[in-house]
């Protein structure tokens, strides 16, 4: 099961992946290099492409109160308000 902080950084790769329209692939979270997905490498996978499968205009729907983004993202893909 995923930590909140872990989930957190999820969020925070999958962020940075929407703004900058790279994505990040399976194999980084499945070779965690960095050891932050240690027993947990297959989840984490599976929930940054549950997040990327959301779409840029869902996830910031989903986050826009939690997540820091980028003016230019949200007036691309924020509330037409």
């Amino acid at each position: 099961m995923l930590t909140e902080t872990q989930e957190d950084l999820i969020k925070e790769i999958a962020l940075m992946d929407f703004e900058e329209g790279h994505f990040t692939g399976a194999d980084f979270f499945i070779e965690d290099e960095e050891g932050d997905f240690t027993g947990v490498e297959q989840e984490a996978a599976d929930y940054y492409q549950e997040l990327i499968d959301m779409g840029p205009a869902g996830f910031y729907e989903e986050f826009a109160d939690e997540l820091d983004f980028d003016p230019d993202f949200v007036a691309e893909y924020g509330d037409e308000e």
